[in-house]
């Protein structure tokens, strides 16, 4: 009882500083960093942080005044939420006159990009012909006095050019609008205030969300209305693992309770097996708030599991008792299952303890989860029921007769070699059929309703959020804010040549000072320059008019352009001070890899998040099947310095069939092989063993033994092979691996005692 009181006492002291459990939901979370670097460390995680908390609406209507009656009251509703910090959609018309303002004092030193590209490929002349083209195009709507100050139009280019760059946009009524298959699409976006992993924030964004969009559709049922982001995602991440857990630890308990009534007959010992249960997970959860500050959800999903492991070491007790006679004393008991015991509990946590080498927070999380608990639950077993339990409770078992013919089932030799034929040849087509996917998009399950409104919504805005970016780095503001220009004009050629879609740079907001002090080159040439007076001369402006971009320009510094609102939707491109120098990164839409990386400007990286996890998901694939091997070599040395070599192979014979088994059952199911399906035969390394131990040290009553392991395996059966039942693809692949092997483990176990010639009466 010291230790259950210890142990919630631990709890109670690890939560007294929050009020809520922290509970981790991000799946990423259970990941290592892709990126060792921190600046690009940095930026992906600036990046994710930005993405993520952006939620996009479409309402779509066959003429845009319909939609524009359904926004308008949503967006009053929503604008109401403190959940949402705005709500991005009439575009308000003073904002431009702001943005004006603030550039007014440093426009001859500004041009446009392509402006620029333009002229330093064809001379001053081009800009001539371009003010020619814009005066004179039909959508122009330029007056005299625009002209006056701005003879060549190059300010007011320069404007037009900071725009959306989504050419699919239009504005309508200042509300944004695409016009896709026949209808007109409003499109909102809304900023989160929290992560939306955060479960407060999916428990108030989302009612909120729900409620105005349903009042929407009552409004008009014919009114198409979409939405789609992380939150959404999160959100059913999280509903599935709640219900995993409860499906998980409710098919734990089940099982537990009809195995404790079938074989003991009574509730007690059923009661009793509470203590291993209880202590183990309360101390798991408090080992794992002490050392990660929080703990994951799928850690809760893969705990739940532990109800079934702990409990084996109270069905070896209780079993051994209930076998015995009326002069047991709980110090027999002790005696023949202590060593086997601890041996297995050592054979598991040397299996766990080998995920802690992993650098996967998530499995380093579970590994300790899962060590702790066995170990308190171990001593529970060991320390607490000897007090408990002073006097025997003789009676047969229901399973002593089971027992005993499962242990005869390979008395025959000759069975026994065809049987392993019969399964080595079944398994081998399964194991050819084996191949890898190590796509991090296939680490979390996504339901299908998500997925199809997700990409409806990218089909009708063109926007690719995948997360690639050009990282550009120098020693300076300026180096960086040159290399950014440079950049950007090598991304347009990739963009002319379809190479991307488009992307997001502050080229455009922010030119580098070369860029400014090279245009106010040009633009003070104006007056001199023949094209620049053949223009005037053409619309009838006077040449003196051309003196006002000779007027010297302040410099747009990074200091100024921060410290204005003109910069807020800018701001999250520039990582300011780095370890290294500074650095901004280009967000890029669109992207196809290849051609991207063939040759990258100075100073820049390409950063695509996606692909790198999962190429470093692939490297730790590789390497987990060097750990596999390594554990299950170490184990061997270690039975083979307890026991003789024939009894050590022995033991190992059931856990190697068993991983040879589940790797087939993998490949015949189809399903790519992932690191996750390699690190959980681990786990059927360390339980298997148990069953071999136990066996091999308790030879005085090998029918106690083998119920005792039979009802133990049926337990990890019903704890971690329900994990094959989960949506997430990580959760399942243990549950399937974990499944086929204990199941293979326990048909092969009493080969421990064939071998030694056990007699079995």
């Amino acid at each position: 009882m010291i230790l259950v009181i210890l142990a919630v006492a631990v709890l109670w002291q690890t939560l007294s500083s929050s009020q809520r459990l922290p509970v981790q939901t991000n799946m990423l979370a259970l990941l290592p960093a892709a990126e060792q670097d921190p600046v690009a460390a940095l930026a992906v995680s600036t990046a994710n942080e930005h993405l993520s908390r952006q939620h996009l609406l479409l309402i779509g209507a066959g003429r845009s005044t319909d939609a524009i009656a359904i926004a308008e009251p949503l967006i009053a509703r929503l604008q109401q939420e403190p959940v949402f910090t705005a709500v991005h959609a009439r575009v308000d018309t003073s904002s431009g006159e702001s943005i004006a303002r603030f550039y007014a004092p440093y426009r001859n030193a500004l041009l446009s990009p392509e402006l620029q590209q333009r002229v330093q490929a064809n001379g001053v002349a081009v800009l001539s012909e371009q003010a020619l083209h814009t005066l004179f195009s039909p959508a122009s709507a330029i007056h005299s006095s625009l002209l006056a100050n701005d003879p060549l139009l190059l300010f007011y280019d320069f404007l037009l050019s900071l725009g959306n760059s989504n050419q699919r946009i239009r504005l309508e009524a200042g509300y944004p609008f695409i016009h896709y298959a026949g209808r007109d699409y409003l499109l909102i976006r809304l900023e989160l205030a929290d992560s939306p992993f955060s479960i407060n924030a999916q428990q108030q964004a989302l009612p909120a969300l729900d409620a105005a969009l349903l009042a929407a559709r009552t409004q008009d049922p014919a009114a198409e209305l979409l939405d789609t982001g992380v939150l959404r995602f999160a959100d059913a991440g999280v509903r599935s693992a709640k219900q995993e857990v409860s499906t998980i630890g409710a098919g734990s308990l089940i099982g537990v309770v009809l195995l404790f009534l079938w074989v003991f007959r009574s509730g007690w010992p059923l009661l009793l097996t509470v203590l291993p249960i209880a202590s183990g997970f309360v101390v798991a959860l408090a080992a794992c708030l002490r050392v990660f500050g929080d703990v994951h959800l799928m850690t809760l999903v893969f705990g739940a599991s532990l109800i079934g492991l702990s409990v084996d070491y109270s069905l070896h007790f209780l079993i051994d008792r209930q076998a015995s006679d009326a002069n047991w004393q709980a110090g027999d008991s002790l005696r023949r299952m202590g060593r086997g015991l601890w041996l297995g509990v050592a054979s598991s946590v040397t299996a766990f303890m080998a995920l802690c080498l992993t650098p996967f927070p998530g499995m380093q999380q579970m590994a300790l989860f899962c060590s702790a608990g066995l170990v308190t639950a171990a001593l529970t077993v060991t320390g607490v029921f000897p007090l408990l339990l002073r006097h025997g409770a003789p009676g047969t078992a229901p399973g002593l007769g089971m027992a005993r013919q499962w242990l005869q089932l390979w008395q025959s030799p000759l069975r026994l070699a065809i049987t392993i034929v019969i399964v080595v040849a079944l398994a081998l087509p399964g194991l050819m059929r084996l191949h890898s996917n190590d796509d991090i998009r296939l680490l979390q399950g996504k339901p299908p309703a998500l997925l199809a409104s997700d990409a409806r919504i990218r089909e009708i805005t063109g926007i690719d959020s995948s997360g690639a970016f050009l990282l550009v780095e120098g020693e300076s503001e300026a180096t960086v804010l040159q290399r950014n220009d440079a950049a950007s004009d090598w991304l347009r050629q990739q963009q002319q040549a379809g190479h991307i879609s488009g992307f997001d740079s502050l080229s455009r907001q922010l030119p580098s000072p070369a860029r400014q002090q090279q245009a106010a080159a040009w633009l003070a040439s104006l007056p001199q320059d023949p094209a620049a007076l053949a223009y005037a001369a053409q619309i009838g402006l006077d040449p003196a008019t051309l003196a006002v971009y000779t007027q010297p320009a302040s410099p747009l510094t990074v200091s100024d352009w921060l410290a204005n609102d003109v910069s807020l939707p800018w701001r999250k491109l520039w990582l300011g001070e780095t370890a290294r120098g500074f650095a901004t990164m280009i967000p890029v839409r669109g992207s196809t890899a290849a051609p991207i990386n063939e040759a990258l400007p100075e100073g820049t990286r390409w950063i695509d998040p996606v692909a790198d996890m999962s190429g470093l998901l692939e490297t730790y694939r590789e390497r987990a099947s060097g750990v596999v091997m390594a554990a299950f070599a170490l184990i061997a040395l270690l039975l083979v310095l307890r026991y003789r070599p024939r009894r050590a192979l022995a033991a190992m014979a059931p856990a190697l069939l068993a991983a040879t088994c589940a790797l087939a059952v993998a490949g015949w199911l189809d399903e790519p092989v992932t690191v996750f399906h390699l690190l959980a035969l681990l786990l059927v390394l360390g339980f298997g063993l148990d069953y071999s131990l136990f066996l091999l040290e308790n030879r005085e009553h090998p029918q106690s033994t083998m119920l005792a392991i039979l009802c133990s395996g049926l337990t990890t059966l019903l704890s971690f092979g329900l994990l094959a039942l989960s949506s997430t693809p990580a959760i399942h692949a243990f549950g399937i691996i974990v499944l086929t092997g204990i199941a293979t483990t326990l048909l092969f176990a009493p080969i421990v005692q064939t071998t030694h010639n056990e007699v079995l009466s």
